[in-house]
């Protein structure tokens, strides 16, 4: 079975939706525009470089609307997580979100998280900035992540890559990283995964 190190933001969550309701209540509380376009944020009479980035929307408005504690995850997440692990694969959470920011407990609120979602998992790793090297140093054996250059990282760390990409319709599969739109493609993945690690492990 696979040690599956598994990114939390917009991977098992959804943040983007949250995010935009997030941005237009703070900039109808501030009387300007806002357009969302194709998952970014375009905002009329606002410092776009200053504004157009989430730990700044956590900074203004982040506690307040609850970002750590109430987004929801992808369809089907929480399912497939919990029946990989049944079928006795490891799920390590990792993530770039701090312990603490700006006052807020961000791990407390992330574990009320996972818990209030019925999300099992076996560890949560926090603060991770290269997660290849997280990865590498864990003996995690597939990386699943939405930013494509982390899955670059495990790859180049020789450790398999699921590309979560639900918002184009890139393609970038290799004999080290694969790509999928739906939660529900994961468990075949990890099946061929675990097939060529004991095929490897018998050689």
């Amino acid at each position: 079975m696979a040690k599956i190190g598994i990114d939390l933001d917009n991977t098992i969550l959804c943040n983007n939706k949250l995010l935009y309701k997030m941005a237009e209540c703070y900039v109808n509380r501030k009387r300007k525009g806002i357009v969302f376009n194709n998952g970014s944020f375009i905002v009329n009479k606002i410092d776009i470089n200053k504004f157009n980035s989430k730990k700044n929307i956590q900074k203004n408005i982040g506690e307040r609307h609850g970002f750590f504690v109430n987004l929801q995850p992808h369809s089907h997440a929480s399912e497939v997580i919990n029946e990989l692990r049944e079928q006795g694969n490891d799920v390590i959470i990792i993530t770039s979100r701090p312990m603490m920011f700006m006052g807020i407990n961000v791990a407390k609120n992330t574990i009320y998280s996972l818990n209030k979602n019925k999300i099992e998992y076996d560890a949560i790793i926090m603060g991770v900035k290269d997660k290849g090297l997280c990865c590498s140093l864990n003996n995690i054996d597939v990386l699943v992540d939405n930013t494509f250059t982390q899955c670059i990282k495990a790859n180049e760390y020789g450790i398999k890559s699921i590309w979560f990409n639900i918002e184009n319709s890139l393609n970038n599969s290799s004999d080290q990283s694969y790509t999928i739109k739906e939660w529900t493609e994961l468990p075949g993945v990890i099946d061929i995964i675990n097939e060529i690690k004991e095929q490897e492990f018998t050689k």
